[in-house]
């Protein structure tokens, strides 16, 4: 598995989680990076996990890219959103989201 985030935290946390339960992740801080290694260790990845924003080489940028030159490799773009309560993310609804 190869995740890409220009995030210092993320990178340590997939990281972090992925091999406590058993993968050994390969990590990358920009697109440019993970095209890098993916070159070089094309056949130890499964799929790239990739952060959507990014400076320079985007996630989308970075998904077309590997689609175009390793088209069976699975590419999932993430995000995170940030919000000061849940009024932000589900504005005034009472329904629960469903998740």
């Amino acid at each position: 598995m190869l995740c890409v985030d220009d995030d210092p935290g993320m990178r340590a946390l997939y990281r972090d989680l992925l091999s406590s339960l058993g993968y050994v992740p390969l990590v990358a801080k920009s697109g440019r990076d993970a095209l890098r290694l993916l070159s070089a260790m094309e056949e130890e990845v499964a799929i790239v996990v990739s952060d959507h924003s990014m400076p320079n080489l985007d996630g989308v940028n970075l998904a077309a890219q590997i689609k175009l030159r390793y088209p069976g490799l699975p590419v999932m773009l993430v995000t995170r959103i940030v919000a000061n309560s849940r009024s932000e993310l589900f504005g005034n609804s009472r329904a629960k989201p469903n998740c």
